[in-house]
């Protein structure tokens, strides 16, 4: 998913002599299909991907690459030509603090789901954390937004996504994970999501509004 602006700092180079990735043009195939789920322990093949990954959303690579944005908030395998289940996932809007996710997927957060969440804490601190969200559900927890992809370039869609999600997703030692995520780091989680579900937000069922024009 493109950010909605330009960072600009420094990143080490990755491990296992990572590549420059290339992105894939809107109409290839594996743009459309869903991805290959990871397996554990990673493969070395899947160790490089995540590597070359990692070192191709640097802003200076994606120059490299002629990439239509300057920068990214999140970025899935298969919009560089790779069939995993893989994305990348900026923590804060911004920055260049990417975590690793494997296998996702989400769904609308419900009560329930705090209470679940509530019980499965191991502190005060992590019960704090789940506890403190408020929100609507139903088309309350609706909320529609501006994005913009490296899969449609240079063009932006106002899209309907849920505010606050129930994220699942594996960690590259296979590791499961469950999190509340809401606002724009839930909106980023979507986008990537439905990438490796094989869906861009222009196709994807009832999310698209309508096209913007690009500033």
């Amino acid at each position: 998913m493109a950010s909605l602006s330009s960072p600009m700092a420094t990143i080490t180079q990755q491990p296992n002599n990572p590549s420059l990735l290339f992105f894939a043009k809107t109409s290839d195939p594996i743009l459309h299909a869903p991805c290959e789920e990871v397996c554990f322990p990673l493969s070395e093949d899947d160790e490089h991907l995540i590597a070359s990954m990692l070192y191709s959303i640097h802003p200076q690579r994606l120059a490299e690459a002629k990439a239509c944005w300057p920068s990214a908030a999140g970025m899935a395998a298969n919009q560089w030509g790779h069939n995993k289940q893989i994305f990348l996932f900026g923590e804060k809007q911004n920055r260049l603090d990417f975590e690793v996710l494997l296998n996702p997927s989400y769904r609308a957060l419900e009560e329930r789901d705090l209470a679940d969440l509530k019980k499965e804490a191991n502190s005060e601190e992590e019960d704090e954390k789940h506890v403190k969200y408020s929100f609507g559900e139903g088309e309350d927890n609706l909320v529609d937004g501006v994005e913009g992809c490296f899969s449609v370039p240079e063009r932006r869609g106002v899209v309907r996504r849920y505010r606050c999600i129930l994220a699942e997703y594996q960690t590259v030692d296979g590791g499961k994970q469950r999190r509340v995520i809401c606002d724009w780091l839930a909106r980023v989680f979507q986008h990537e999501t439905d990438h490796v579900r094989g869906y861009l937000y222009t196709t994807a069922p009832g999310k698209l509004l309508h096209m913007v024009e690009c500033e």
